[in-house]
């Protein structure tokens, strides 16, 4: 079996990775490929598939359209694997004209939860439902509630397959073993006996890191030992480290840009607390990453990551600073058990399990 992955990205990300463990799960048993632009992972997904380089795109492209058409023909791909929108429609109508059997979409966070204006939003639904519900056979949607919400976006139920995100085994051995204690990636940073809040993933306005900034200086008098670090990259990474001068808190909250899979594990492992401030999420790969690595994760309460996580979290008012404020102070001000943190660990294990993952996407493609 033949099957094709494309995508408008190759930089770490929750889709990007998803893409990852699939063509890298699958490597010994089918042939994959991968169409992507050049990033962060491009060099991993070589590792496991025959990946060819494509710039991003960023409206209708019918070059991109007929170079996908002749790529499917030539290569005889049995399924095609699309994901995020502008990706999705090119692919799909690419797809269907190419007479590729499998026809499967995935735009992992819904388009009604995107922080863009209403009118953008409802057209961007309309466009996508039709198209979904047209052509692909199957449409991703990574939890139950996630489900619900397309459904609410008008596609058809039973296109609908539900199939959750992993926690990598790579990232687990990382884990259990860990051992370096040099804080690597802090060393840029003044650190020393400090409590670290953590938030790792894409700086954009769905993420939500300006609300985060906001909270952490209404409480930063409060809690003087303490800093925030933020890494990642993203659109919003100038907006951001605007917002931080602007507070003279340079001192006391960090944006880390370059960040490798080595100084994420240093990262996970040194700090104090994770935060998940997010608007909109599809899953949340960094929030079970952050559970795994045991210490208190504090979230905002979207339905999806309340899912996700079996509400074995300390959660926060959605898009509420004070009350994100409030529960800054209170993980800061008590030690959560050993106990609970370590089932947080078990719960991770056995729900988002590498191998039954990669076992759900080859019972579709099948």
């Amino acid at each position: 079996m033949k099957i094709l992955y494309t995508l408008n990205s190759s930089n770490y990300g929750g889709m990007e990775k998803t893409v990852l463990d699939l063509v890298r799960g699958l490597d010994s048993r089918y042939e994959t490929y991968v169409i992507c632009p050049k990033g962060d992972l491009y060099s991993e997904f070589e590792k496991f598939s025959n990946i060819t380089l494509h710039k991003p795109i960023s409206r209708f492209d019918f070059k991109y359209l007929n170079f996908l058409i002749k790529f499917l023909k030539k290569n005889k791909i049995d399924v095609i694997h699309a994901n995020e929108p502008r990706i999705v429609f090119h692919s799909l109508i690419a797809g269907f004209l190419a007479g590729t059997r499998l026809r499967i979409s995935h735009t992992h966070t819904p388009i009604s939860m995107w922080q863009v204006p209403f009118f953008y939003k409802i057209l961007n639904v309309i466009f996508n439902s039709l198209i979904v519900n047209l052509f692909a056979t199957y449409e991703i949607a990574l939890t139950n509630s996630i489900k619900k919400q397309k459904v609410k976006e008008f596609i058809l139920p039973y296109k609908l397959k539900v199939i959750p995100n992993c926690i990598d085994e790579e990232f687990l051995k990382e884990i259990d073993t860990y051992k370096n204690k040099s804080r690597s990636i802090l060393s840029k940073i003044p650190h020393q006996n400090k409590f670290i809040f953590l938030y790792l993933s894409r700086l954009t306005k769905e993420k939500n890191q300006f609300q985060l900034i906001e909270a952490f200086n209404s409480v930063a008098k409060d809690l003087p030992d303490s800093i925030l670090v933020i890494a990642g990259k993203g659109s919003d990474y100038a907006f951001l480290k605007k917002r931080i001068v602007s507070l003279n808190l340079e001192s006391r909250i960090f944006i880390l840009t370059e960040i490798s899979e080595a100084d994420k594990i240093d990262l996970y492992m040194n700090s104090n607390c994770f935060v998940f401030p997010s608007l909109a999420e599809g899953f949340g790969i960094t929030l079970i990453e952050a559970m795994y690595s045991c210490y208190p994760v504090l979230s905002s309460n979207l339905e999806v990551l309340r899912e996700v996580s079996g509400n074995r979290l300390f959660y926060f008012k959605t898009g509420n600073v004070k009350s994100l404020a409030s529960k800054l102070k209170e993980v800061f001000s008590i030690k959560e058990s050993a106990a609970k943190l370590k089932n947080n660990k078990k719960f991770v294990k056995d729900n988002y399990s590498y191998t039954n993952y990669v076992k759900n996407y080859e019972k579709i493609y099948s």
